[in-house]
């Protein structure tokens, strides 16, 4: 059901440029916003479909006579039955008539508690369900799953050897980290970052603390339908990961400089005979090394 305006549909590489085909359709161009497109969009991509009236009866029940409802209502408070408060969502066509200027207070219906309760999972609707295997002794590693392809039967071996507090503990304990199974043998693991970039530092160290390029969740990301933006923002990535291997090997060699100078020193005040060149040379490597550390 569509109300009655007029509606445009465009193809274009990404959903910038199906906004450029658009405002090109409505008679914007880059010169007359004043520079708030920053290309001209392209109208004859465009497709103007006129809704001359509101049809509320064409499409009111489906082929089998099933009535035709909106599955998605209660993700607008406005369309709760019984509602005393009228919500105004921010939107980018009017951003100072409609950003909220005060906390939003509102009183919740019965329907809306209901559906606020964080209940996905009932029991009595699973009373045949057949539980998995748990605790087999197959004797399998997940190092043996290695170069195995996504079918083989090997991988149901490795999973009916896992618990139901692996289960829980790889699933429910999983933020930036994977936990350690001692049933399969599979190492802890740190996932601090991914296609948005490096999320965190690799280097724990205070000095050597660096920020990183952060992009954007993936699902916007992905509609962006940009396969050479996606491209793109990989090889900033890698240079990112370039730049962090680079402080990271500068760091190692900040430590093994300050090990070896304290066993020089340790050999020093016990009474060997330690080269001066060999004092003079960590003394100075060390200076050097601070220094670099301190600008950064």
């Amino acid at each position: 059901m569509l109300d009655e305006e007029d509606y445009y549909l465009t193809v274009a590489t990404d959903a910038h440029n199906a906004v450029n085909n658009i405002l090109a359709a409505k008679g914007y161009t880059v010169d007359n916003t004043d520079g708030r497109m920053d290309t001209d969009g392209n109208s004859s991509l465009t497709y103007k479909y006129n809704n001359p009236k509101f049809d509320s009866t064409t499409y009111a029940v489906s082929a089998n006579g099933t009535e035709i409802k909106n599955q998605l209502s209660d993700a607008d408070i406005n369309l709760y039955e019984g509602t005393e408060d009228e919500i105004t969502y921010v939107s980018r066509n009017d951003w100072e008539g409609t950003l909220p200027q005060s906390i939003l207070k509102m009183k919740l219906t019965e329907q809306m508690i209901e559906d606020l309760q964080d209940v996905q999972y009932d029991p009595d609707d699973y009373e045949e369900a057949k539980m998995p295997t748990m605790k087999a002794k197959n004797g399998k590693k997940l190092v043996d799953m290695i170069g195995l392809s996504y079918d083989d039967e090997a991988w149901d071996e490795l999973l009916d050897q896992l618990s139901f507090r692996d289960m829980v503990s790889l699933i429910g304990d999983s933020f930036h980290w994977t936990m350690p199974l001692e049933s399969v043998q599979a190492p802890g693991t740190r996932d601090e970052n991914g296609p948005q970039g490096l999320t965190a530092s690799l280097i724990a160290s205070d000095k050597t603390e660096m920020d990183a390029t952060a992009f954007t969740s993936e699902d916007v990301m992905a509609a962006t339908f940009n396969r050479d933006l996606m491209t793109e923002i990989g090889k900033v990535i890698g240079v990112d990961l370039g730049v962090t291997t680079l402080l990271g090997w500068f760091v190692l060699a900040s430590l093994l400089i300050n090990e070896i100078r304290s066993i020089v020193e340790n050999f020093v005040e016990a009474g060997f005979n330690v080269p001066a060149v060999l004092v003079k040379g960590l003394e100075v490597a060390d200076k050097v090394v601070n220094k670099d550390q301190e600008e950064e």
